[in-house]
């Protein structure tokens, strides 16, 4: 991750009212039931997963919206921007968590 591409983490987070912590939470994979927050800052739920297509691994939530489920976009609503509003808060690395809470201060 460049620093852009952290900063634009950070931005986000924030936006959507969500701290490093909770971020680091949704560093694994969705599962069923999974409560998480979009950049618009709506609690979505997951209901369905579709892991049928390698490298296309989704899963949908309780907004009817199907959301990437690995690793390098997950949360991204499939064929949106990176900041579109129904995507899920981004994850990050764990040196993110220094950057968020520094920028509190």
């Amino acid at each position: 991750m460049d620093f852009n591409e952290m900063n634009q983490s950070v931005g986000m987070l924030k936006l959507a009212g969500v701290s490093a912590e909770e971020g680091m939470k949704q560093s694994i994979r969705f599962e069923l039931g999974d409560r998480v927050t979009t950049i618009g800052g709506q609690e979505v739920i997951c209901t369905e997963l579709s892991d049928e297509t390698p490298g296309y691994e989704c899963a949908l939530f309780s907004d009817g919206a199907w959301r990437y489920n690995r690793p390098h976009d997950r949360g991204r609503c499939t064929g949106s921007a990176w900041d579109a509003p129904k995507n899920i808060v981004p994850i990050f690395p764990s040196s993110m968590a220094v950057v968020d809470e520094q920028s509190r201060s």
